[in-house]
């Protein structure tokens, strides 16, 4: 069986990480401002039509939410493992620095 080497650049990631949450941020403001735009609809236009309409996007906000939610738990999720990528390095860097005090010279 070969060996696996596993590279990961944690700064990388988290530079990543900061870029998406903030595209996030963008695309959360801008759907809260379509929101509100198609509510302030029903001051200029009524009817059945118009209910189910609004009716509509203000089912979809949920489903909007739940999605942004996701994404936040995903960039929570690449943040802890990135996380947890360091704090492996610096244990195996311990161990091995363990066992070079430990040689017998």
């Amino acid at each position: 069986m070969g060996s696996m080497r596993i590279v990961v650049g944690t700064d990388q990631i988290l530079v990543a990480v900061n870029r998406i949450e903030e595209s996030m941020e963008v695309a959360d403001k801008l759907t809260q401002q379509m929101l509100e735009e198609v509510r302030d609809l029903a001051s200029i236009w009524e009817g059945d039509a118009a209910s189910a309409y609004i009716s509509k996007f203000n089912m979809e906000e949920d489903d909007i939410n739940k999605m942004i939610s996701i994404f936040r738990e995903d960039m929570d999720i690449l943040r802890r493992m990135a996380d947890l990528y360091v704090q492996a390095e610096n244990d195996n860097q311990a161990e091995i620095q363990a066992l070079k005090d430990c040689v017998l010279e």
